[in-house]
């Protein structure tokens, strides 16, 4: 198949398997290939296929065998799916035994029925269990209780019997799949600043990290935060994102970071790097709420996270000088001047 084709039939063999955990893959395969819809009738005279039209490379799929079984129906292939499995136990001196058949989830088997061909001897034509004998064909029809039905034959040469049947189809219980535990993580925030100390409008690189500690990834990851007030996005270094994604957005402005659609690795993370900073000096706090961030397949962080960014003001500034300023600027004057005075004395 196709990159397009594959993963419709994949998901047609699942809804199959959900209805019957009991259908080997061979079994499976040949339900799914028996519930196909015709191709359609080649009505516009295109090329049969392999030959193909010249200039639009279309060709017309042969009733069967060159393009396959068909096109695939999947409510065809899900009431295939739903048919018990006729199964046969082939025991000595001709003993046959159908009690091990088996319905589709949520079914039983209602009744047996044997029909035995030219040269063929049959114990009863009803029942789980027969005795047969002769050389010829035997077939057995196994219905459930919807009225669906599945057949087998059984060959019998001189009275040992063969049959392409399997010899157990497995159980109601079995039919029934098993509910699957799936346990999804929810991906963590990490805020850091670095340096978390600066002086007034230098810069500090805030960077925010997602992670995610599940065997896949998580897509259609996104957040959208604003700064604090007074805290705004430096113009350079660049803001940039270790998130990857076929449909990212990110986008920035001076106090707002935002990803849209973006992939956290499996068992990995990536981040948001932010260059930050501010005129006015105090502490400033990025809080990355609970579910702040969302992804499609484990749903939000579940934990808030924050870091702090201390913004420095000058030791100065040009404000009032304090009394050890004057005390020391005092002494520095009384110091310099006598030495000027001798200097002007000679």
């Amino acid at each position: 198949g196709t990159s397009f084709s594959t993963p419709i039939v994949a998901g047609i063999a699942a809804l199959m398997r959900s209805v019957n955990a009991n259908l080997t893959p061979a079994e499976l395969s040949a339900r799914l290939a028996s519930s196909a819809t015709p191709f359609p009738a080649n009505t516009t005279g295109l090329p049969v296929c392999p030959s193909n039209d010249a200039t639009t490379g279309e060709c017309a799929c042969p009733p069967s065998g060159q393009c396959g079984s068909g096109m695939a129906n999947a409510l065809a292939a899900v009431t295939a799916a739903e048919r018990p499995i006729a199964a046969v136990a082939i025991g000595s001196g001709g003993a046959l035994d159908a009690s091990v058949s088996a319905p589709s989830c949520g079914r039983t088997i209602m009744g047996y029925a044997w029909a035995a061909g030219t040269g063929v001897t049959v114990s009863s034509t009803s029942g789980p269990t027969v005795t047969a004998s002769g050389t010829g064909t035997l077939t057995l029809t196994v219905t459930d209780s919807s009225g669906a039905t599945d057949v087998a034959t059984i060959t019998l040469v001189g009275g040992v019997a063969t049959t392409t049947a399997p010899s157990s189809a497995g159980t109601a219980t079995s039919a029934c799949p098993s509910a699957l535990a799936v346990n999804v993580a929810a991906p963590t925030v990490a805020v850091a600043f670095s340096p978390s100390s600066v002086g007034e409008n230098a810069v500090s690189t805030l960077t925010i990290t997602f992670s995610n500690s599940n065997p896949f990834a998580l897509t259609q990851a996104a957040i959208d935060y604003t700064l604090p007030a007074n805290l705004t996005i430096a113009s350079s270094p660049q803001t940039t994102t270790s998130c990857t994604g076929g449909q990212i957005s990110a986008t920035y402005t001076s106090t707002n970071i935002a990803i849209l659609g973006a992939v956290i690795p499996a068992k990995g993370g990536c981040n948001v790097v932010i260059p930050v900073e501010s005129a006015t000096a105090g502490t400033y706090t990025v809080s990355i709420a609970a579910n702040a961030l969302s992804t499609a397949p484990a749903g939000g962080n579940t934990a808030a996270a924050s870091g702090n960014l201390t913004v420095n003001a000058p030791s100065h500034g040009g404000g009032a000088f304090s009394w050890p300023d004057l005390l020391i600027g005092a002494g520095l004057v009384v110091l310099i001047r006598p030495r000027r005075l001798r200097g002007r004395g000679r």
